[in-house]
């Protein structure tokens, strides 16, 4: 089949890549400006014509000095009036190539095999594969499409002045029926009192609560002195323990300022406390740490009452849970996530003891005399640590059952009465059930017996069990962090989606054998969207299999698919870029840019149009922090949970001090990423842009550019360089991730390039890269996924998690929108059985395929895009409302992610009221 010659020329661009050579990233140091193909060729040295004699990587060389004034503000730049010529998308012919027959071989530029019917189908989805998600109703539904079922009695925070409530822990008073919640969320935090019987009566259970208005605020820690008085950790803004009076009679819980206790270095901000106890003789206090790596000891005694005993080195900052042992109350003990160890702190003789556990360790319990318990998050397991020998006697497998990593233990409860040991798995939304059998001396560890799982609400984040002296012993208060999620936003004036959070809290009595064995089958019910009924399903009636992606990943690799180029873009809802396109579930009132969205949006929209896109898909992140770690990992971790609330979410813990996207060596999974995946199984891999830490620690990934959304390179000249590897070179691996990232746009930073021009730089860019590939001769068998890495820019009338997913190949049904429920897991879940690999966590293993948009039959037809007619080139103005507004949030363009308020601007610049 012949189809015509390749047409469209885009923008001079430059290096994506291989930027290290090039200096600075800034679009404005050494720009060379040009216009269309001969100024491409002179300022090149006729880059990009067969005739200048160049080689294939003579060509790409030469992109290293083109650059784009796109970005620049330059009121000279000739892109107001026509694009820009990119070298490496002439016309075929006009190209050098590398002849190998791996690569560009004797391909013409204008022949395509000629298309053979397919026998297999697929069916659309239906039914519950198809049900969108949903804060309310039996069940509620997640973004990545579970459903949620709780064990008991619940209830989700939604107090009308508290908005992005997120519960850290919970503290059960004794002797009462009272839980006491520190609900650290994006906003506004709480300290709150749970009654539960108000909770076991379906009431609101919330009977008071202190509010700490951003940015004064708390975090995890939680503890309560033998006097009653309650403490909990302060965010970095008061660096304090906080002190608290309850009354045990009425639940009421108020301020106590004259008991708080100064942390050193309070008044620089330097200390930022993390888990706290404190001793059962109520002599001390100690705070565990995220920014120092000291643990710090404080005194509760009258005479010396706020005292330092001592500042305990523990080997780094990133500490979790503090806790004395209550036999001992001169032993405490800190976990440090960062090192993946458990410290013993002996303040008699003021030394200390560490003890090895597995990754990421959480919470602790003491079992007994001689062991106790370690959540290992990462480590997907609980850890018995023989405390006496310093050393780890045995773990607990999470389920025997559930081979891959994913699961998340994250907080323990030990209920010593019934023997029965207690584990949040924060991942897949549950709590894991044991029976314990004591242990019978030292060197006679406790064993441990699977009993169940109880169903959560999203994010489980801690549980605690009732004591003998309080109502209804052996009960359990269980919180979830993100709860039932944020629901839809539709008005002007709604929250972005970080305020739109809602966490909740659980009751039930004893989980007795019979309730664990009815909610054991809901949480496997509810975790396995895999097997909701409706999914997308291939049928072949009398012919062998002859569909693109595989039945099962073990079936695999493909026939008819081996090169994915996996593009991640930046920040937008489903509706922001859709939300008006026929046939689709959207709303044209909730688009991003009235008026405008063809020149903003057009190639995306016409991409998504031509071949497929999900009007069902969802990001289950809420910014890019947690965003690019299910862009690469396909789940998410506690500790990026936990932490970007405090970091990008309220801007009181500095991005410096927090890891790139919260992934450092210390929260790398333990299965690792998309690249370590690939790597393991021997695919060949581009990385074109992502940068989260340790991806790059190994040389084989290559000296790549570092991609800043705060920078002003445009995504044009990485697509450029895409294009010359598709279509010069023609050696794109396997499978290549590319991170397209001007539609993060810089807001109305004062001076910075206007946020629609970024927004549609960014949509050449896309175009650019379906476009180069279609008129290659790796077309025939490539596939392009489209998505974004979050939705935290836009309005949305389904949810605000909701975001695009846009799939081109000849391989993807043409004029398609699917229904199915898909997510970030959906897609590792698509490569695993495109590529034969196997799943690479839980959460990949458990979503479903979206097998519906792909057809047997293939429609090599290549795609052309559309250069920019976006026209407006100006800077944002450095004064007025919107500059003013900028500026107040003190924005760090050298952070990723370090601009709390920047959606919600965008969206107000394109919606004034």
């Amino acid at each position: 089949m012949k189809l015509r010659a390749f047409g469209a020329s885009g923008m001079v661009l430059g290096l994506f890549g291989l930027l290290a050579s090039c200096g600075s990233d800034d679009a404005s140091t050494n720009p060379v400006s040009t216009g269309g193909s001969a100024g491409a060729a002179g300022a090149a040295g006729q880059a990009g014509s067969a005739d200048g004699g160049l080689t294939p990587q003579g060509l790409m060389d030469t992109l290293y000095a083109v650059r784009s004034c796109a970005l620049m503000c330059d009121p000279e730049c000739e892109e107001k009036t026509k694009a820009y010529d990119c070298p490496t998308m002439h016309p075929w012919n006009e190209l050098p190539h590398e002849t190998d027959p791996a690569k560009c071989g004797t391909w013409d530029g204008t022949t395509y095999p000629t298309p053979v019917a397919g026998k297999c189908t697929a069916s659309d989805a239906t039914g519950d594969a198809t049900a969108k998600t949903t804060v309310s109703g039996n069940p509620v539904i997640l973004p990545d499409g579970r459903r949620v079922k709780p064990a008991g009695h619940w209830k989700a925070f939604l107090d009308t002045d508290l908005e992005g409530t997120f519960p850290f822990s919970a503290l059960w008073v004794p002797g009462t029926g009272y839980v006491i919640v520190s609900d650290d969320g994006y906003d506004d935090h709480a300290l709150r009192v749970i009654d539960t019987a108000k909770l076991a009566a379906d009431q609101d259970p919330t009977v008071s609560y202190v509010k700490f208005p951003s940015p004064s605020g708390l975090n995890y820690g939680l503890a309560l002195a033998p006097d009653g008085t309650v403490y909990a950790a302060s965010e970095k803004t008061a660096s304090a323990v906080l002190a608290f009076s309850f009354d045990k009679a009425t639940g009421k819980l108020t301020r106590n300022e004259a008991k708080d206790v100064k942390l050193e270095n309070a008044a620089a901000g330097d200390t930022f406390p993390m888990g706290i106890d404190v001793s059962s003789d109520g002599k001390y206090v100690i705070a565990a740490q995220v920014k120092q790596n000291t643990a710090l000891v404080y005194s509760l005694e009258s005479a010396t009452y706020g005292e330092k005993i001592g500042a305990f080195a523990v080997g780094d900052s990133d500490q979790f849970a503090a806790m004395f042992d209550p036999a001992h109350p001169d032993i405490a003990y800190v976990t440090v996530w960062n090192k993946h160890v458990v410290v013993e702190i002996n303040l008699a003789t003021k030394k200390t003891r560490t003890f090895a556990t597995g990754r990421e360790p959480e919470e602790m319990v003491i079992l007994d005399d001689s062991y106790m318990a370690v959540a290992e998050s990462l480590g997907d397991q609980v850890a018995i640590i023989d405390r006496a020998a310093g050393t780890v006697a045995s773990t607990i497998p999470i389920d025997p059952s559930i081979t891959q990593h994913g699961t998340s233990p994250t907080t323990l409860a030990y209920d010593k009465a019934n023997q029965r040991l207690y584990a949040t798995l924060a991942t897949i939304n549950g709590v894991a059930v044991w029976d314990v059998t004591p242990s019978t001396g030292p060197g006679s560890p406790p064993t441990f017996q699977s009993a169940g799982f109880l169903p959560t609400l999203w994010w489980p984040t801690d549980v605690v069990v009732a004591g003998p002296t309080e109502p209804n012993p052996g009960s359990l208060v269980i919180i979830s962090g993100k709860g039932v999620g944020g629901g839809p936003v539709t008005d002007d004036n709604g929250p972005g989606i970080g305020r739109q959070m809602h966490g909740g809290v659980q009751y039930l009595p004893f989980p007795d054998a019979s309730m664990l064995a009815t909610q054991t089958a809901v949480f496997e019910e509810t975790r396995s969207v895999q097997k909701l009924a409706g999914n997308s399903e291939v049928t072949c009636p009398g012919a062998d299999y002859d569909f693109p992606i595989p039945k099962t990943n073990t079936e695999g690799p493909s026939k008819q698919i081996d090169h994915i180029i996996y593009i991640v873009r930046e920040n937008k809802t489903y509706d922001a870029v859709m939300g008006d396109i026929a046939g689709a579930d959207g709303d044209p009132n909730l688009v991003l840019i009235p008026g405008k969205m063809e020149e903003a949006f057009g190639n995306t929209r016409q991409i998504a149009k031509s071949f497929s896109h999900g009007d069902n898909f969802y990001h289950d992140a809420e910014q890019s922090i947690q965003g690019h770690y299910w862009t690469v990992f396909g789940r998410t971790s506690d500790y990026t949970e936990r932490t970007w609330l405090s970091t990008w979410g309220r801007g009181t813990r500095a991005e410096g001090s927090f890891p790139f996207q919260g992934v450092i060596d210390a929260t790398w999974p333990m299965e690792g990423g998309i690249f370590s995946w690939l790597k393991a199984n021997n695919i060949s891999f581009d990385n074109m842009g992502e940068n989260l830490n340790l991806i790059s620690r190994d040389k084989s990934y290559g000296q790549l550019g570092i991609v800043d959304p705060g920078k002003t390179r445009p995504d044009t000249q990485d697509a450029c360089y895409v294009a010359g590897r598709a279509r010069v070179l023609c050696d794109l691996k396997t499978f290549t991730y590319t991170w397209l990232v001007n539609d993060h746009t810089l807001g109305g930073e004062p001076g910075k390039p206007n946020p629609g021009l970024m927004i549609s730089v960014n949509d050449e860019a896309t175009g650019m890269i379906v476009d180069a590939l279609s008129h290659s001769p790796l077309w025939k068998s490539s596939l392009v996924v489209v998505i974004e890495d979050d939705p935290q820019t836009g309005r949305d009338h389904v949810d605000t998690h909701r975001s695009i997913m846009v799939m081109a190949s000849p391989w993807v049904r043409r004029g398609y929108v699917s229904h199915g429920h898909y997510d970030p897991a959906s897609l590792h879940k698509l490569f695993s059985h495109i590529l034969g690999l196997p799943y690479n966590n839980d959460m990949v293993a458990n979503a479903a395929v979206p097998f519906d948009l792909f057809t047997s039959t293939p429609d090599y037809t290549p795609f052309t895009y559309k250069p920019r007619t976006w026209t407006d080139m100006s800077c944002n103005p450095t004064s007025g409302a919107t500059a003013v507004e900028a500026q107040a949030w003190h924005w760090d363009w050298d952070e990723v992610d370090d601009q709390p308020g920047l959606s919600e601007q965008i969206w107000s610049m394109f919606h004034p009221k």
